[in-house]
């Protein structure tokens, strides 16, 4: 029920405008870059108190210049509001041209990979930002993709999961396509399903520069790639060092390290959860890593237990 769920923009409000509009959610996805997430989805509604609408018609007929100067001057803005102005009005000139004035007909009936190029044809909209709003559709508005387009769909390489990726030892470069590919060697069914656990743990754990090691739970499968606990105080130093010659996990690590990797970050993303409130997605890679010939693979049981059943997809 909604009231299970967790607000997105950490707002009543927000939260209930981008529920009920599907041109708000819309808006709110394709700004996702540059700016914590609980921002962005805040914009949406300060917009929309501007303007008294957000209505893909009208604004459509607004100039990039007037939607930059509107965007400059809410109480909370993207960071680059001229950047953000071609986005947005480019999707309502997409919403009304080619949809009826329905953006919600972005996504609904609609083939994934559809789906990903109207996103990707607006400016500044590039693959990571297209395949994450699709995952939150997934998870936010009730989008069901072909289960055989799921292998189609990668995680949103941000700073977060391609630094996580690479200290754990999943990916063999601090880079964007390296922490694409691993996400697809590693679970080849769904991608996308290692994307907000690994962003979760970059963002509260996994910092640039003094990370929380001691602290994170993957602190025991962890390469620590470039990182360097010093002994005895608490801080964590970050240094350049020469890479180490392990594989990756699935390599020479084998599968039992993988699940138990798979495990644990499940188990980071549901501190900040109640079951309850656990995405689709998330409760779909419980469910995968629960099922595993050697049980859970170092989540704790408890976890198991109290994860409902994985969402189902359409069939062709």
């Amino acid at each position: 029920s909604g009231e299970d769920r967790a607000l997105l923009g950490a707002r009543a409000d927000s939260d209930q405008l981008l529920r009920s509009d599907s041109m708000a959610m819309l808006i709110g996805l394709v700004l996702q870059r540059g700016m914590p997430a609980e921002r962005v989805w805040q914009i949406p509604l300060h917009l929309r108190a501007k303007m008294g609408h957000l209505d893909p018609a009208r604004i459509a007929q607004m100039s990039v210049e007037a939607m930059t100067s509107a965007l400059a001057d809410l109480d909370v803005r993207p960071r680059y509001p001229a950047q953000a102005a071609k986005t947005v009005v480019a999707l309502a000139e997409v919403v009304s041209n080619e949809f009826g004035g329905d953006a919600s007909s972005i996504w609904r009936e609609r083939a994934m990979r559809d789906v990903i190029a109207t996103l990707e044809s607006l400016p500044w909209v590039g693959p990571g930002i297209a395949h994450m709003a699709v995952q939150l559709l997934m998870d936010e508005s009730g989008y069901e993709p072909y289960a055989d387009e799921l292998p189609g769909l990668d995680v949103k390489a941000d700073v977060h999961v391609v630094r996580v990726f690479y200290r754990l030892g999943l990916a063999d470069a601090d880079t964007r396509d390296a922490a694409v590919h691993a996400a697809r060697q590693y679970h080849p069914a769904f991608p996308g399903f290692l994307d907000w656990p690994a962003w979760d743990v970059g963002r509260r754990f996994c910092r640039p520069k003094s990370p929380l090691c001691e602290e994170c739970p993957l602190l025991d499968v962890c390469d620590k790639r470039e990182v360097q606990v010093t002994a005895p105080t608490d801080q964590v130093h970050v240094h350049v060092n020469a890479v180490s010659e392990a594989q990756p996990f699935g390599g020479t690590r084998g599968d039992h390290a993988f699940w138990k990797f798979l495990g644990q970050l499940l188990s980071v993303a549901l501190t900040t959860a109640a079951p309850q409130e656990c995405q689709p997605v998330l409760r779909s890679l419980a469910a995968l890593a629960c099922s595993s010939p050697e049980g859970t693979r170092g989540m704790p049981a408890s976890g198991c237990r109290h994860l409902a059943q994985p969402v189902g997809h359409r069939a062709r």
